[in-house]
């Protein structure tokens, strides 16, 4: 869709591609505080079905509305109705299942999501080339409808105590405290990064401007990445519950990621490389489920859907700074600053990659911190023993 956007816009260079692309993680950002205590204080299917409304409001002007102001708006509304879809799957979870199994249970909501990350690529493009874009989101519009009728009928209305004695400000103070809230979201954002940044519009655009591949193997090779995801977040979920050993898996995948991305900033035009490539970074990349039973089991219940709304901001505040980034390094180092007529230099793209390896070598420092190290700085004073914050 990245090239049906840009001639639906007239995006005239890459910053404003970068900044039509990031603005929905951006309002997501904006909105998780507010949307992970509504989820805290009232029945999750109200709070959902009000978000669905909300992004298909988005749908609606984003397929209707040629003006890149518009196209903005949608973008943001969007945004801020998709804040609530992860939330509200980790709520339900938390409240439904024994907490020493929320890893495998996680991983199935994830598996799940990439089920629409998947549907994205080469589905979409086959939609976009045989019946246009218009026509490919008036289809997507109608699937979001389908969905929040769906959910309308068959989710249980499902009371939660309200937090009469704590109001949003307590409730923030509280899980900001807690230390696993920021160092899980900091893992969960850059393990996630590759997905961000290639299952995103760049991966497609990198793909054919860079190794001259056409948009439906480009679109096949990213397939393969979500592929890798679907396959490794029940993988790591489940294994990581059977071995009682969550860190141990987290730090393992980094390091493959680490090793993976180094490999990437050398690979050629072969395409059974790139496909071997992304189809194993996608399964490394699903260690990032991980991250959140941990969130969960230091929080109780009647907060998690704020200190989930922690944790993302984070995920998708430092994956819309990368994508932004990746876009500017891009932007600098090319030799036209046109989206349309954009020649990807092999320096650019090698010096715009090496996010990749930097991020992960942090991810890293970021497990061995949540595993070993006393947290003495602005947060709080102490890591809290498991359980604590329960």
């Amino acid at each position: 869709m990245g090239q049906f956007f840009i001639i639906k816009y007239s995006l005239n260079n890459i910053i404003e591609l970068s900044l039509f692309s990031s603005v929905y993680l951006y309002s997501n950002m904006l909105f998780l505080l507010i949307t992970g205590y509504l989820f805290d204080v009232f029945p999750v299917r109200r709070v959902l079905l009000s978000a669905i409304i909300i992004s298909i409001i988005g749908g609606v002007i984003l397929w209707y509305s040629d003006n890149l102001i518009c196209g903005i708006i949608a973008r943001f509304l969007m945004g801020v109705g998709a804040s609530g879809s992860f939330i509200s799957c980790r709520k339900l979870a938390d409240g439904c299942f024994n907490k020493k199994n929320l890893g495998f249970v996680i991983s199935i909501v994830v598996f799940i999501a990439m089920l629409g990350g998947a549907f994205a690529q080469a589905p979409i493009s086959l939609l976009v080339s045989t019946f246009g874009g218009s026509i490919t989101l008036l289809i997507n519009l109608l699937l979001g409808m389908a969905i929040f009728i769906l959910i309308y009928f068959l989710v249980k209305p499902k009371d939660i105590l309200p937090l009469t004695k704590n109001n949003i400000f307590s409730v923030t103070k509280s899980v900001v405290k807690n230390p696993y809230n920021w160092l899980s979201g900091g893992y969960i954002s850059l393990l996630n990064l590759p997905l961000m940044i290639l299952g995103a519009i760049w991966g497609n655009l990198f793909l054919t401007y860079t190794y001259k591949i056409s948009t439906e193997k480009a679109s096949v090779i990213i397939l393969l990445m979500f592929a890798g995801i679907m396959v490794g977040t029940p993988f790591f979920g489940w294994f990581s519950d059977k071995c009682n050993n969550r860190v141990g898996f987290m730090l393992i995948a980094s390091i493959a990621a680490l090793l993976l991305s180094f490999i990437l900033l050398f690979a050629n035009d072969n395409i059974y490389l790139l496909s071997f490539l992304f189809i194993s970074i996608g399964f490394v990349s699903g260690a990032q489920v991980l991250g959140y039973p941990i969130i969960a089991e230091h929080n109780s219940y009647e907060t998690n859907g704020m200190a989930n709304a922690i944790a993302s901001i984070i995920i998708y505040g430092v994956g819309g700074s990368l994508q932004l980034l990746f876009g500017v390094i891009l932007n600098l180092l090319s030799k036209s600053t046109h989206v349309s007529s954009i020649t990807f230099t092999a320096s650019s793209l090698h010096y715009a990659m090496y996010l990749f390896p930097i991020c992960m070598f942090i991810n890293i420092l970021l497990i061995f911190i949540l595993k070993y190290l006393p947290f003495k700085g602005f947060v709080v004073w102490f890591i809290p023993k498991a359980g604590q914050f329960e």
